[in-house]
């Protein structure tokens, strides 16, 4: 961190233990690996968090851009063969800091994410999302996951009555947490078994959240693909 934001130890441990002392759950360990990963950025001084968006907030937020027509989406030649609806990584990382306030860190962060949600694709699937001279097209999905209460709690039985969706007692840091699940293994079983993309299964696992059926165990995370630990309310 000290070489990442060119900033003495002197300058620097004042934040970190301001940050420690309001998460009181982590760790000198856990925040490093969460600047490494960077979940964690250093804005104005002071530690924060970089939220993830969620699917249904990816899919606003591309919309919200391509209404504006203030970020420009246009026909690009790669190779004598043209794309259509293309536009500049480094426009984009331009257009999230004019438009949402971010500094480049973490409109660099928010590309990425929207990458990960497989919500943009370099023309030519050769790059991950990079702040570049790089082209690259949103790539919506069709997706078809409003699903009504009754079908949500159709959903809940199912998934608790299944032989092949583990929920155990864990530990985390020496804490035990009984009866709960992984994010991951509820987006494993839904796509075996509802035959949908991770996105499509990402976005079911929000709305259950969302609709307060299931819980991270510390509420402490929203929904995500990941290995953190939730619950069934």
């Amino acid at each position: 961190m000290i070489l990442k934001y060119k900033m003495s130890f002197k300058e620097i441990n004042p934040i970190i233990d301001e940050w420690l002392v309001s998460h009181p759950s982590e760790s000198h360990d856990t925040l490093s690996n969460f600047l490494k990963t960077g979940q964690v950025i250093l804005k104005k001084n002071k530690l924060s968090r970089v939220p993830k968006l969620t699917p249904f907030e990816a899919i606003k937020l591309i919309e919200d851009i391509e209404k504006t027509n203030s970020l420009n989406i246009t026909n690009q030649k790669y190779h004598l063969k043209e794309y259509k609806n293309c536009f500049v990584g480094s426009e984009l990382v331009d257009w999230l800091k004019e438009n949402k306030g971010l500094i480049t860190e973490e409109a660099v962060l928010l590309g990425e994410n929207l990458f990960s949600l497989n919500l943009i694709q370099h023309i030519k699937n050769e790059h991950e999302f990079e702040n570049e001279y790089l082209f690259y097209h949103f790539t919506l999905p069709k997706m078809n996951i409003r699903l009504s209460p009754r079908e949500l709690n159709d959903l809940l039985v199912e998934i608790k009555n299944s032989h092949n969706f583990e929920v155990k007692d864990r530990t985390f840091k020496l804490k035990s947490y009984p009866q709960c699940f992984l994010g991951s293994d509820l987006i494993d079983w839904l796509k075996k078994n509802k035959n949908i993309a991770t996105l499509e299964a990402t976005a079911i696992g929000q709305e259950l959240i969302r609709n307060k059926h299931i819980a991270h165990v510390t509420n402490d995370h929203d929904f995500e693909n990941d290995g953190f630990f939730y619950r069934f309310n």
